[in-house]
């Protein structure tokens, strides 16, 4: 049986990077989870039932106000990565969910200019069959969010899927196991909150 770093992917549902998230966890044959707004609401799908007609496997918050579905998707998942900045325009949602990281004192990874291989790495070190909250830009904010977003996420889950175990068994090593398979990965990439135990299995989606 093939172990995965990456089990399932989980979003809001929004246009842009966690519209690209949930595309390339179903492309990949990975369970789909996610919070989205009340109403199912979307900036492309302003009517109800709106995304859940899309995507049925997203549950909706009691507020149609996006903060909510943000706070918990970041608190139920292992970790979050946020992906961009795709442009210099600010992303008010991937502010509200580092800062909704920071809160719940749970793993953020900001993924910046980071390549596939190192996200992953990072990954590894957090655990195997990894629930992965993934954020940022709308489309709106940033076009061609979706696209970067889609192009990074296929490529984290080719090398997930392709990979001998042992590779991963070396990545998630002490650092020596791994000197030459592995890239040690740049300290700022992953930020926990003080006094942070490796997350547990997060409440059921």
């Amino acid at each position: 049986m093939t172990v995965r770093t990456i089990l399932r992917i989980r979003s809001g549902g929004e246009t842009g990077a966690d519209r690209a998230a949930l595309d390339a966890a179903l492309e990949f044959g990975l369970d789909v989870a996610g919070w989205c707004p009340a109403g199912g609401w979307a900036e492309d799908f302003p009517e109800p039932p709106g995304l859940l007609v899309a995507y049925p496997q997203l549950r909706p918050t009691p507020s149609a106000d996006p903060a909510q579905r943000t706070a918990w998707n970041v608190r139920d998942a292992h970790v979050t990565l946020v992906v961009g900045p795709f442009s210099e325009t600010p992303s008010p949602g991937s502010d509200l969910t580092v800062a909704a990281a920071h809160v719940l004192v749970r793993p953020l990874l900001r993924a910046g200019g980071a390549d596939p291989d190192v996200i992953l790495h990072v990954l590894d070190r957090v655990g195997l069959e990894l629930t992965l909250n993934v954020a940022g830009p709308r489309e709106s904010e940033a076009p061609g969010t979706y696209a970067a977003t889609l192009a990074l996420l296929r490529a984290i889950l080719e090398r997930d899927r392709d990979r001998d175990p042992g590779q991963r068994e070396l990545s998630r090593g002490d650092g020596s196991a791994g000197a030459g398979t592995a890239r040690t990965p740049p300290r700022s990439i992953l930020r926990w909150g003080r006094a942070t135990p490796r997350p547990g299995a997060p409440p059921a989606s």
